[in-house]
């Protein structure tokens, strides 16, 4: 009788126990933070020229790859990066090459505002496969996306965008913009 007695209890613990851990609420969700120096590739919403364009003019970018923070997809495809143009220059009667530096301090997720820091790195076409990096491994690991730079452009070492001929810096809805947190971005859980 003993034995049935404890074999019951045992089931009705093991139920018990079921039911509390199904009932349990879930741990919370846990922020998760992308590192600075993170790079990630964006597409350009708005075309911006340095002959035309104002300092703190606003524009928007769409993120055309996922950025993972510990191992979780935190930046979709798809997410809009926005940002402004912090200084312009346009080119000179002498030559002088025209130039941009671009600032980025907004990100959309969802109905979600994020504050971030970033800046430009690269600026890619994405008309001009680049065969040489399309064939290295590194670079799609990279994120280039096997793009050549942009004709008539470079980056400088701070950030601006400078032309290469003499000429306006011209950038066409579509071009992708290498981008480089310059700060942790913090981006919280789904709600």
């Amino acid at each position: 009788m003993r034995a049935p007695m404890r074999l019951m209890m045992a089931a009705a613990l093991v139920v018990l126990g079921a039911i509390v851990a199904w009932a349990a609420p879930a741990p919370p969700a846990q922020a998760r933070t992308i590192p600075a120096g993170t790079q990630f590739n964006v597409l350009l919403q708005t075309a911006l020229n340095s002959s035309l364009a104002k300092a703190e003019q606003r524009f928007d970018t769409a993120s055309i790859e996922g950025v993972k923070a510990q191992g979780q997809v935190v930046l979709e495809i798809g997410s809009v990066v926005r940002g402004f143009v912090s200084s312009v220059k346009p080119a000179g009667k002498e030559g002088q090459p025209g130039q941009m530096t671009l600032s980025f301090d907004e990100l959309r997720l969802g109905d979600r505002s994020l504050r971030l820091r970033a800046s430009v790195v690269n600026v890619l076409d994405p008309k001009r496969p680049d065969e040489a990096r399309r064939a290295s491994t590194a670079s799609v690991v990279g994120g280039d996306l096997g793009m050549a730079p942009l004709l008539d452009v470079m980056v400088n070492s701070g950030g601006s965008i400078v032309s290469t001929g003499g000429i306006d810096v011209k950038l066409p809805v579509g071009v992708v913009l290498r981008l480089r947190l310059d700060q942790p971005l913090e981006v919280p859980p789904a709600r």
